[in-house]
Formats: structure tokens, C-alpha cells, sequence
């Protein structure tokens, strides 16, 4: 098989892949979502998804709209939004994205395994990322190619050190690993965990190889790569006059939250999602049993750290995807011709494998027969509640709207862009950052909507007093009170 067909058949599962279970993005699932799903399309990617297609008419995120995260996820959102002017640009980018995570995988195996060896693991992989992709068009699936491209210049180089002492680097490893720190600082720093860990790594081999000028050619263009994916958007900010606000979305809340975050309950799928990390490490420690080398020591490291961050993190299924390329280096590592596992460890690792690809198997399945009982995907009750209730409204009044402690989905439905800096009101997220609140609460003062919905699930009394004193309840559909300016 030709390195060209290879690649053709990548692209097609790519396309597939995204097609079956982005169901943010893909044209399966339209109009908005499957009821029968809970995680059918996240709040996170409606978010990214109400920034982009703001920022496309000029309503600038952070500054004008509010979300806690770092602007890049917000341009690729607003690029998808450019090409097509609806969700099917973001469909195309995740398409890319997935395509080029994929060609990443594959060479990372075909360093150590044959090519059609490679390709069938690499399809194993992706099997293994179903149960970590949640709804899709998260900020993880935006980071995995710039993830398994340092995974790959990673391997690469410890592998050549350790078989010929060769300690040159080329340009592509510390660009790409700046490139992916730049990425992760505009968006979430922890994106840049394994490969800031195996960037030091190589730095201390160099120190100790007293390699110095290929230590400052790594430092150089590490730097300069990083640099170059945040001062466009330092420069944007700062002449838009809101470089405070970027700076405020992206760290200050973002500190606070991580000293208080809402942990999503564990499951027993939270095991498949942690495995990859978990597996590098007991591979590369079982490993360097039988023969120590660089590469298995700096992996382990790499790896137990991101383990680590797992289990210190709030438990969101779609941060497994940070950890995929671990799973790659374990299928390159056990199932390579001159593995350095014993037969009985290797067998062991092999079982862990197949389970995780069972359990991955299971949760399609889940997926598909859910899809299955839904042509298209249906408004949860929330939602409709809310369009029932807002079907009679003007448009004028409709253009004010504002939905407090809701789903922002709500807005996609209406094919309405928020009025208001914080569009979705939500008491958790202001729970922990006196700022915020004070700043929702203003907000909510000087509002001049006609109409507010009000979740009442939240159980956030302040801001319904605050709401009642200016507005009257005029209908209640479930949860969902909607009140009119009196």
C-alpha cells in the first residue's frame, strides 16, 4: 500500500468520524440535538460556537461577550463561521484537524511497526478517542494535532539519541513544541502538560550531552514559535482596548475556577478515558526493565505526569483526548519487532488495550442506537420550553433577550447573537469569582431587556430578586420562568 492510499483512507475515516459522533457540528444531527443524549452538544462547544459567529459580525469576545476561555478556540470557531456562515465550516475544520491527528499517529507507529500494521492501530487509536469526544468541537480536539505532532518529533529524536548519541535537533520539534505551548496559552494552559514535561526532558538530556548550541536553538525557536501564536492576539486586544478583559477570561477566572472546580461525577467510563496515560507508563517502566534507555525513562515521566493531572483535574471526559498520543507511543513501544516487554507483560498490556477498545466499542454502540431512535436531533425540554415561550414575541424584543443559568443552545434556536455581555447568566460560574458576580449582577441592573428566562433549577434567589423588582412573570413552562420589563 502506497503512503498515498494511506493517507486517502485516513481522510475518509476523518470524515466519517466527525460525520458520526461531532454531533455539535455534524449534519446528522441537525437542527440543535438528540434529547435522548445528555452530552448531544455541550455547553462548552454552544459557547465556542455563539463567540465565533459574534466575532464574525464584530462583536469582539471577552470584550463585548463573555466566556472563561482563551480567544484562539474563539477564531477557529469564527474561521469555521467565515467559510460557509454556519456550523458546517466547523465541521470542515475538525475534519483537517482530525485528518492531520491521524497522519501523526500513523508515523509515530511506523517509526518501530510496519505500514499496514501502523494504519490498522492508528484506526485502534481513534476507535479507543470515541469515548473521550464527548459532543465534539471542544477545545482538546482543536489541540490533538499539535499534540501528536510533538508526541512524533519527540519519539523521533529520543529514539535516535538512544541508538546513535545524535543529540541534533531539527527545526520542526521545538517549533512545533512552541506552537503548542502558544495554542495552549490561548486557549487552556493544561493542553501544554505532556509537552512542556517532554520538552524539559529533552532540555536536561542537552544540558547533560553539554550540547549548548542545540540548547539554544531548541530555547530560540521554542520561544519565538510561542510568541508568535499569542502576540496577534495580544496586539488585537491591546488596540481594541481590552487586553485586560483577554488576560481576565483567560487566567485570572480561570485561576479561581481551578481552585474550584466542579467536578463532573466519575464513571466507569472515566477508566477508558484515563487508560492511555496510565498504559504509556507502565509500558515504559516495564520496559526499561529489561533495557534502560532515554526514551523509555523521558515517556514515563511525560506520561505519569499527565496521569497525574487527570487525577487532579475535574473529570471531564474530553481531557482524556490530551493523553491520546500516549496510546500511540504504547502500540509503537509493545508491538514493535524488538520489544524490550517480557511475553507475559506484553500479553497483560494487550488485554488493557482490548478493553479500552471494547469499552470505546460499548459506548459507540450506545451512540448509534440512540441515534437511531432520532432522525434529527430535537430541542431538549429546556429549549423548548423557552421557544414555545418566545414564539409569540416580537423580533425587536427578541433581539434583547437574555437567558439567565439556560443553555446557551438557546440562542443557536433562536438564530439570534446575544445583546448582552453575559448572555447566559450562570450562577456556578460567578459562584467562586467575586468579580464576575459583581459584574452579572451590574449587568443585570442596567439591563434593559424585555425579556429574561430565569432557570429556576439554580436556586439562585439574588438574582431573581434583582429580576423581580423590575420585571413581572408573564409565563412558566417546567423550570423555565420567562418575565417582561413592566
Amino acid at each position: 500500500m502506497t503512503s498515498k492510499q494511506t493517507y486517502i483512507i485516513l481522510f475518509i475515516c476523518s470524515i466519517f468520524y466527525v460525520l458520526l459522533l461531532s454531533s455539535s457540528t455534524s449534519p446528522l444531527y441537525l437542527p440543535v440535538s438528540l434529547a435522548k443524549l445528555n452530552d448531544i452538544i455541550g455547553n462548552d462547544a454552544a459557547m465556542f460556537e455563539i463567540m465565533g459567529a459574534a466575532w464574525t459580525k464584530h462583536i469582539i469576545p471577552c470584550i463585548n461577550i463573555f466566556d472563561h476561555k482563551g480567544p484562539l478556540i474563539f477564531a477557529a470557531y469564527a474561521l469555521g463561521w467565515l467559510i460557509t456562515g454556519n456550523r458546517a465550516g466547523i465541521y470542515l475544520l475538525q475534519v483537517i484537524g482530525l485528518f492531520a491527528s491521524m497522519i501523526y499517529c500513523y508515523k509515530i507507529l511506523l517509526l518501530s511497526i510496519p505500514e499496514r500494521k501502523s494504519l490498522r492501530l492508528t484506526m485502534l487509536v481513534f476507535l479507543c478517542m470515541e469515548i473521550m469526544y464527548e459532543s465534539g468541537g471542544n477545545i482538546d480536539e482543536l489541540m490533538m494535532p499539535l499534540l501528536f505532532a510533538s508526541a512524533y518529533y519527540a519519539y523521533q529524536w529520543l529514539r535516535m539519541y538512544d541508538n546513535n548519541g545524535n543529540t541534533s535537533v531539527r527545526n520542526y520539534a521545538p517549533i512545533v513544541f512552541g506552537l503548542t505551548l502558544g495554542a495552549s496559552l490561548m486557549t487552556r494552559v493544561t493542553c501544554a502538560v505532556s509537552v512542556c514535561t517532554i520538552a524539559v526532558c529533552i532540555a536536561i538530556i542537552l544540558i547533560k550531552e553539554k550540547d549548548t548550541k542545540a540548547l539554544l536553538k531548541c530555547v530560540t525557536l521554542f520561544t519565538l514559535s510561542a510568541v508568535a501564536v499569542i502576540m496577534p492576539f495580544i496586539i488585537y486586544f491591546y488596540k481594541n482596548n481590552g487586553l485586560s478583559e483577554m488576560w481576565y477570561c483567560l487566567w485570572t477566572h480561570n485561576v479561581l475556577y481551578a481552585e474550584n472546580p466542579e467536578k463532573a461525577p466519575l464513571t466507569i467510563w472515566h477508566f477508558f478515558v484515563f487508560c492511555p496515560a496510565w498504559l504509556l507508563a507502565i509500558t515504559t517502566a516495564t520496559a526499561f526493565i529489561k533495557k534502560k534507555n532515554t526514551t523509555y525513562v523521558s515517556l514515563m515521566i511525560t506520561s505519569v505526569v499527565t496521569a497525574l493531572f487527570f487525577l487532579t483535574g475535574n473529570g471531564y471526559r474530553h481531557y482524556g483526548m490530551l493523553a491520546l498520543p500516549c496510546l500511540a507511543l504504547s502500540l509503537g513501544i509493545i508491538f514493535t519487532h524488538k520489544t524490550n516487554i517480557s511475553k507475559n507483560i506484553k500479553i497483560f498490556l494487550t488485554i488493557c488495550i482490548a478493553i479500552d477498545a471494547l469499552g470505546s466499542t460499548a459506548h459507540l454502540s450506545w451512540h448509534l442506537y440512540n441515534l437511531t431512535l432520532t432522525a434529527k436531533r430535537q430541542p431538549t425540554t429546556e429549549e423548548k420550553n423557552i421557544i414555545k415561550m418566545l414564539k409569540p414575541i416580537r423580533e425587536n424584543d427578541k433581539a434583547t433577550f437574555v437567558a439567565v443559568n439556560c443553555n446557551p443552545n438557546i440562542y443557536y434556536q433562536a438564530n439570534k447573537l446575544p445583546a448582552w455581555k453575559y448572555f447566559v447568566l450562570q450562577t456556578i460560574m460567578s459562584s467562586f469569582d467575586p468579580k464576575l458576580r459583581h459584574d452579572m449582577i451590574s449587568t443585570l441592573y442596567k439591563c434593559n431587556a424585555t425579556y429574561i428566562a430565569f432557570n429556576t433549577q439554580q436556586n439562585d434567589t439574588e438574582l431573581l430578586n434583582i429580576i423581580k423588582n423590575r420585571y413581572r412573570m408573564t409565563k412558566q413552562e417546567g423550570n423555565i420562568q420567562l418575565y417582561k420589563l413592566k
